[in-house]
């Protein structure tokens, strides 16, 4: 009732309230931030390995159950789910809701650390990621055009990546499928067998023969240069 009874002897005290209320509130509508998730913290962390060329089996034996055990001791585990597949790894770590995402995922890169000797040596390092949603991507594009796959790829990396990057508030540019560029090498499965050769010794050499290492370094009187092995390929035929 006092309400109304300002209103109806003061009415201009009583427009002027609310048109400031209304202005206030305009205000903080313009300025309030829009988040696709709500900003809260899911104690998630997933590790991914690959060992090129391995079955899953091997996965298993090797790499998936090594760190598995590795990462049960963790504090405030809550169950561990693990995928084993050709060339990858994926274990997820659920943790308890009251453990921090940050100091669990520091917890398990230093126990991954720690058994990263026992793994084999032609694995790559694994990836430990935290799972955070506000991380995930809010805008997908296509890039199309009349070139090659290969040249829409390469502009695409070099010009459109990049000039989106520098946009103010993006966070990062993730590309995915294109054309790269690769070498493909067919083997004889027979001749395989015949010299006692298992296709991960062909991948072995291969990419031990296609290496550019340090090659020391050289002093010319004032200068001291740099010396490289160019191992790389040059040709398709080795």
């Amino acid at each position: 009732m006092k309400l109304a009874d300002v209103s109806i002897r003061r009415p201009v005290f009583a427009t002027m309230m609310i048109m400031a209320l209304i202005v206030l509130g305009l205000f903080s509508y313009l300025k309030l931030n829009v988040d696709l998730y709500p900003n809260v913290d899911i104690p998630y962390v997933v590790i991914t390995t690959i060992l090129p060329g391995a079955g899953p089996e091997q996965i298993e034996t090797d790499v998936t159950k090594i760190i598995e055990d590795a990462v049960n001791p963790v504090e405030g585990v809550d169950f561990i789910q693990s995928t084993s597949q050709e060339n990858v790894s994926l274990v997820i770590i659920a943790f308890k809701l009251e453990i921090v995402g940050k100091d669990a995922a520091q917890d398990v890169r230093e126990k991954i650390a720690a058994v990263r000797a026992q793994l084999p040596k032609e694995i790559e390092d694994p990836i430990i990621q935290r799972y955070d949603p506000s991380s995930f991507p809010i805008m997908n594009l296509t890039v199309s055009g009349n070139m090659s796959d290969k040249e829409i790829t390469t502009f695409t990396k070099d010009v459109v990546k990049k000039r989106m990057e520098n946009i103010p508030g993006v966070g990062a540019v993730e590309l995915v499928g294109g054309a790269e560029r690769e070498i493909q090498i067919e083997v004889d499965a027979a001749k395989l067998r015949a010299y006692n050769i298992s296709i991960q010794d062909v991948i072995m050499n291969v990419g031990a023969q296609n290496v550019e290492i340090p090659g020391g370094n050289l002093t010319e009187g004032s200068r001291q240069l740099l010396v490289r092995t160019m191992g790389k390929y040059k040709t398709k035929r080795f």
